[in-house]
């Protein structure tokens, strides 16, 4: 080994004559394509002059970009398409009280997930021990299952209590 250098001298080297050479790759590149893109240019000058040699009277139109111009004041309307009821209603009048999944999978297939979370989510079945059972919109096992677990169920009365009304004594509505 030379005097002076370290052993890491070669890698590092190779690692700079390969850097240099990508600069003069990634250089040519460059050339290459400015020189491209002026004979493109010089390509569609060509082309403009010889469309305006065929056609003079019309001359030379450029295609439009964007969306296609309507006509001023106009407001179009889209009609919207009826989507009918959601499956999962359908799904859920087809089944029993009492169910398991499978019996929501035999109606609904592959659609059985999605029609178990609206109906949990609209608070229309509820889960038991075996499977699960429609509750409706305000079933009274809810309520019951709701108030037994507190202490203060009962409702508190809100606002002013009702003014009492007396009675008129009986001698004071006879007439003589």
């Amino acid at each position: 080994m030379p005097k002076g250098r370290t052993r890491s001298a070669g890698p590092l080297q190779a690692v700079r004559a390969a850097r240099r050479a990508a600069a003069h790759a990634l250089e040519a590149l460059r050339t290459e394509i400015a020189s491209m893109t002026a004979r493109l240019e010089e390509l569609v000058g060509e082309e403009k002059s010889f469309l305006a040699d065929l056609f003079p009277s019309a001359g030379v139109r450029a295609r439009r970009r964007g969306r296609p111009a309507t006509r001023p004041g106009r407001v179009q309307k889209h009609v919207r398409s009826q989507r009918g009821p959601a499956k999962a209603d359908g799904f859920f009048a087809k089944l029993p009280q009492r169910f398991t999944l499978e019996a929501v999978r035999e109606v609904a297939g592959r659609l059985s997930g999605v029609s178990l979370a609206q109906w949990t989510r609209a608070k229309k079945i509820a889960k038991t021990g075996t499977g699960y059972v429609k509750t409706g919109m305000a079933s009274a096992a809810k309520s019951i299952r709701k108030t037994a677990g507190h202490p203060r169920a009962k409702k508190r009365r809100r606002g002013a209590l009702r003014p009492e009304v007396k009675k008129p004594s009986p001698a004071a509505t006879t007439r003589p």
